[in-house]
């Protein structure tokens, strides 16, 4: 989740939502300029700063306006310099920059080379693309970030360059909230909240510094309940359920620290088991059986730290037996038979580590 980059610049967003698409890359055009041309303008045209204090007409600096130019000729950027003492240059002041195709991509202030005050930004469709300010470089106070079609997706505020209190984001189809929720110093905390693009209910949680933490409920999207389960420091813990858009249980089991533990049982929309069995540490440990989704059993045997291990029996769909034998490490190791729907056999074969050797 991330606000715009081109925009914020700052790697401490890296959380905001991706309700905006992702920077826009440059064209080789856009890496370099075909020239530079240089112009003194009188320091009366650009006045400075109210935050910045005017030097007296001794010491006042020299000022020039800079443009960078694509290689067609079309102006890049646009921007007013300040000298400083030791003789080299810094933005200060107002700036421009361009699309290739001449419209508008940028606007704003400089103030001693960082982005200062209100900024816009605009698509090559001249659409408002995002507006905020900034505080000597970093984001502060409100920003709104909109997509091509001209809806907004994504608002919020900044403090110290990094998003503070409530941030609402935008469906860009129909304006409908998308997800809302609180920033405390840059981190998604309390009560988040999102919808589908009809406006229905989708998943309810809390974040606590960045990190889920307590109970988390998802709907389907006839706003039956999909999942239910807690988080503890952002990883699964406890007993989670998740149903069927029928009501009927989907899969239920326990989880210790992100991870499968104990019990676990999945089933069709029908109830009916599809599978039942454990977990060690996430990966399957001990007796598990399956069935087709019509119930009839499919197969039954034992793992060892998620590895098919010991007697294991396979069914065919009549519930006729079709195979039966062993696994070592998941790999068949041994004689196994194997039968015909009608229950005669059809042949024996000796596997070493999963290749057969012998029939």
């Amino acid at each position: 989740m991330y606000a715009h980059a081109r925009f914020l610049a700052l790697s401490s967003l890296g959380l905001l939502a991706a309700a905006c698409q992702s920077p826009r890359q440059p064209a080789d055009d856009d890496r370099a300029a075909a020239h530079v041309t240089i112009e003194p303008i009188a320091r009366a045209e650009v006045p400075p700063p109210e935050d910045r204090p005017a030097g007296d007409a001794a010491d006042e600096e020299s000022t020039r306006l800079t443009v960078e130019k694509f290689r067609s000729g079309k102006s890049r950027i646009e921007r007013t310099e300040r000298r400083l003492d030791d003789g080299t240059w810094i933005a200060d002041g107002p700036a421009r920059k361009y699309h290739q195709t001449g419209e508008l991509d940028s606007q704003g202030e400089y103030l001693a080379g960082l982005k200062h005050g209100a900024w816009k930004y605009w698509y090559p469709s001249t659409r408002m693309e995002a507006e905020g300010c900034y505080a000597h470089g970093e984001p502060q106070g409100p920003w709104r970030f909109y997509k091509e079609n001209g809806r907004c997706v994504q608002t919020g505020s900044f403090e110290g360059g990094l998003p503070r209190g409530e941030w609402t984001y935008f469906w860009p189809s129909n304006s409908r909230q998308r997800s809302r929720g609180e920033f405390v110093d840059g981190l998604q905390h309390g009560v988040w909240s999102w919808w589908d693009e009809e406006g229905r209910a989708a998943e309810e949680g809390t974040y606590a510094k960045g990190q889920k933490e307590g109970s988390w409920r998802s709907w389907h999207k006839g706003s039956e309940l999909a999942s239910q389960g807690e988080y503890r420091a952002d990883a699964r813990e406890g007993q989670w359920t998740s149903w069927h858009a029928d009501g009927s249980i989907a899969r239920e089991g326990g989880y210790v620290n992100g991870l499968e533990e104990g019990p676990w049982v999945y089933a069709g929309p029908d109830g009916k088991p599809v599978q039942r069995g454990a977990f060690r540490a996430g990966k399957e440990d001990g007796a598990w059986t399956f069935w087709r989704d019509d119930g009839t059993k499919s197969d039954e045997g034992s793992f060892t730290n998620g590895r098919a291990s010991g007697a294991w029996t396979h069914w065919h769909a009549n519930e006729a037996k079709a195979s039966e034998g062993e696994y070592v490490d998941g790999k068949a190791q041994g004689v196994w038979t194997y039968r015909n729907e009608d229950g005669t056999e059809k042949e024996r074969v000796r596997f070493e580590a999963g290749r057969r050797v012998q029939s």
